[in-house]
């Protein structure tokens, strides 16, 4: 490209795209594997894809899947809990603050697993 402001031809977005689809759909992964499987490229495409942002894009990309392993953990625990309380009964006098904060934590989980269902 010669100009700043010109756009790179459609079929160049279209490639690149296709191949961050590709690498969400098969897992994710580092960015040397996004680069050098995903994409085909070698060595020598390191920088100047680091320097365009890649990194920050696999990070993002790790980073969601492990928010997601994180709370499918605490929909477990939230379950464990709340059968807990439905089968023995509240905590207690001394956690009655306590209690009503599961409740509502439990609530906001729910929610999002519903989000991410």
């Amino acid at each position: 490209m010669s100009e700043e402001n010109e756009l790179p031809p459609l079929e160049h977005t279209a490639w690149v795209l296709s191949k961050i689809d590709d690498f969400i759909n098969g897992g994710g992964g580092t960015f040397r594997y996004l680069i050098y499987e995903t994409m085909g490229y070698g060595p020598e495409a390191y920088q100047p894809l680091y320097a365009a942002g890649g990194m920050n894009l696999t990070n993002f990309i790790c980073n969601a899947d492990e928010a997601v392993e994180i709370l499918k953990n605490l929909m477990g625990l939230c379950d464990t809990l709340l059968a807990y309380h439905d089968h023995c009964g509240p905590l207690g006098f001394q956690f009655e603050k306590l209690d009503d904060h599961l409740h509502a934590i439990c609530e906001v989980i729910a929610k999002a697993k519903d989000d991410i269902a």
